[in-house]
């Protein structure tokens, strides 16, 4: 017979009864475990919720507060459609979780026996992808204007790399999480961030969307959005950072009404062993639009083609735009990571008063591997649909969000490399309200609006992650890169709890596992709970009574009548 110790624990015990288990929906057995799993990541001292929700006081005084914003589907923040596509790290409660709420503030918040709140999570400190290679930190702390204004920065970070290195993860580490809404990162060779940089008097320079200067869909990196994890690039997948390149982080400070400060940096974590493939991006734009009922480019007379080209011109500079006369084809004037034509550009229009619809298509020209998705757009954004069509036709889903939020956009990793063959068609289909409707119009009565790195512009932006397809990829499974916002905690461990009795804390890792208590680690009995036990999210709580012995111990084994676990 084998037995599998798990850990064994020593205490004192202070001899008092348990409190009477009850049957009603309570904080400790049913809520805790909602609220610390899902929400406390950002609700707590030093993230970006505006309150914290850490114990039984704090989630009983903001209770019908998370009673709305969970009914409503707004809280904990996720845009996607789980029944269209599954994705890494979703957030979100299940129906039942919802209603256990409602029922909780229904019955008057009880905060039932303390012996069975739910283990608050170990939230990670410093790196959660390890010890990194290089850290890189803004030189000295910028002081927002505190202005109750939006505010966008992007700091220049200077590798110092003597020859290109090889990057499998990327970690922004935000220093003031209060302030900071969210982060992107991209690395520059050319030195015109150093130049804008310099010409500004504060640290960083100052920008109005991207980073103020032209940036590859290819130097583009991972960011930071809040609760959110940093990304881990599959096995063999890596990023090449070229030598003497500098980081870019391009950062956007929230409204806040005082002044306040903010110094983050990045962690950036280097291959050990040779890449295999590298990480593309193919970026869609206004350049990949179509008209809706024929699915082509428009095409244009010679007088709204030089629109377009001075439209582009002014935007991007006229190696974007080139000549009316030039090839309409954008992936021969940008490179790599880029499609479409110079007549899509025309068609991303927002008049006043209307809900416009973009259709764009990118044609993917090689076997490919997908790894993840990102939407981007502003606040007129109303929805996106985005799929793919094989070349026999048939369609997979790949992304949809119903109702777009500014404040919580990011990335979208997927379950599993996805293959899409040579000659499949993605179509990303996005709406856009521009009427009094949208409460989030920034523009009152509304303007005509179109593309532009202000928040009150607009935006077509779609980024796809991928890598050349490898024989067996579809088959490979990415939940391992499904990092988590807290570390694992103790496989057992006793808490002692507000009104001073204990409670055992131990991982479910199976029915089969028995809890046995010894006083003296020779002679161990099964221990038999006289209280109900708690059971969520992977881990049970379980009221103990001491003996009256000075010391227990307790430890956690797999029952050889119910499991053979070695």
């Amino acid at each position: 017979m084998k037995k599998k110790i798990i850990t064994a624990l020593t205490l004192s015990f202070i001899c008092l009864p348990p409190l009477a288990g009850q049957d009603a929906v309570t904080y400790t057995t049913d809520i805790s475990p909602i609220i610390y799993n899902n929400c406390t990541v950002c609700h707590r001292a030093g993230e970006i919720g505006p309150f914290p929700l850490t114990n039984f006081e704090e989630v009983r005084d903001e209770a019908y507060t998370i009673l709305s914003v969970t009914r409503k589907g707004y809280m904990p923040p996720w845009m996607a459609d789980r029944e269209f596509s599954k994705f890494l790290g979703e957030r979100g409660l299940t129906d039942q979780e919802v209603e256990t709420i409602a029922q909780w503030v229904e019955a008057g918040m009880p905060e039932g026996d303390p012996a069975l709140e739910a283990p608050i999570p170990k939230f990670a400190k410093g790196s959660a992808l390890g010890n990194p290679d290089l850290t890189l930190r803004v030189d000295e702390p910028y002081k927002i204007k505190g202005s109750n204004t939006d505010e966008y920065r992007v700091f220049v970070l200077p590798t110092g790399l003597t020859e290109d290195r090889d990057l499998v993860g990327v970690e922004f580490r935000p220093g003031n999480r209060a302030i900071l809404h969210h982060g992107l990162l991209a690395f520059d060779t050319t030195g015109q961030a150093r130049e804008s940089d310099a010409s500004d008097p504060l640290v960083g320079y100052e920008v109005f969307g991207g980073f103020g200067i032209p940036i590859s869909p290819q130097a583009q990196l991972p960011g930071y959005t809040p609760g959110a994890v940093p990304l881990r690039l599959p096995k063999g997948v890596g990023i090449k950072l070229p030598a003497g390149a500098d980081i870019l982080m391009q950062t956007h400070y929230a409204p806040w009404p005082v002044r306040d400060s903010d110094q983050s940096g990045v962690n950036l974590f280097f291959a050990d062993e040779p890449v295999e493939r590298y990480l593309k991006t193919r970026q869609m734009m206004p350049f990949d639009l179509v008209e809706e009922d024929t699915l082509k480019t428009p095409t244009l007379s010679l007088s709204e083609r030089l629109d377009v080209v001075q439209e582009l011109a002014e935007e991007f500079g006229q190696n974007v735009s080139g000549g009316p006369g030039n090839s309409g084809n954008i992936a021969d004037r940008l490179g790599e990571g880029f499609g479409g034509r110079l007549e899509g550009w025309s068609l991303f229009k927002l008049p006043p008063d209307e809900i416009s619809r973009f259709h764009g298509i990118w044609n993917v020209e090689e076997d490919i591997s997908l790894i993840s998705i990102y939407p981007h757009c502003h606040l007129l954004g109303k929805s996106w649909e985005i799929y793919a069509i094989n070349p026999e036709g048939n369609r997979e889903n790949l992304l949809k969000i119903d109702s777009w939020d500014f404040n919580w956009q990011g990335d979208y990793p997927l379950p599993k490399y996805l293959k899409l063959d040579k000659g499949s068609t993605i179509h990303a289909i996005a709406t856009y309200d521009n009427t009094a409707d949208n409460p989030m119009n920034p523009s009152m009565p509304p303007k005509a609006s179109g593309w532009g790195g202000k928040t009150t512009d607009e935006m077509y932006l779609l980024e796809f992650n991928y890598v050349d397809y490898r024989e067996g990829d579809e088959n490979t499974s990415l939940n391992h890169l499904d990092l988590k916002a807290s570390e694992p905690l103790p496989s057992l461990q006793i808490r002692q709890n507000s009104d001073l009795t204990y409670s055992l804390i131990y991982e479910s890792v199976s029915d089969s596992w028995k809890i046995e208590r010894s006083e003296d680690l020779l002679d161990w009995n099964p221990y038999s709970p006289t209280a109900h036990a708690s059971a969520n999210y992977g881990y049970t709580v379980m009221p103990i009574v001491p003996n009256g012995k000075q010391k227990n111990y307790f430890r956690v084994i797999s029952d050889p009548n119910t499991s053979n676990l070695e």
